[in-house]
């Protein structure tokens, strides 16, 4: 199992949106398919990056948090895709 948690921060260290395509591919290119395993990709936060290439991992994961009055929040677990 491949979990990439989260997206946002693997986004945020490779500065070129082509480099963050070319990383993953090489990733689920070259090892996750050749191991047959399952890989989950994490994003956070209320929107979906833009771009998420979330066409290569076998389900995708969105964490929220919402406050939903003074002093209190709410936790949300999205799934987005699962295979």
């Amino acid at each position: 199992m491949l979990v990439i948690d989260s997206f946002n921060a693997l986004e945020v260290t490779i500065p070129k949106q082509a480099d963050v395509r070319v990383f993953l591919h090489q990733i689920f290119s070259r090892i996750v398919r050749k191991m047959d395993c399952t890989s989950y990709m994490i994003v956070e936060g209320e929107e979906v990056v833009k771009g998420t290439p979330s066409y290569i991992a076998d389900a995708v994961i969105r964490l929220n948090i919402q406050q939903i009055e003074e002093g209190r929040f709410v936790r949300k677990v999205q799934i987005l895709k699962t295979r």
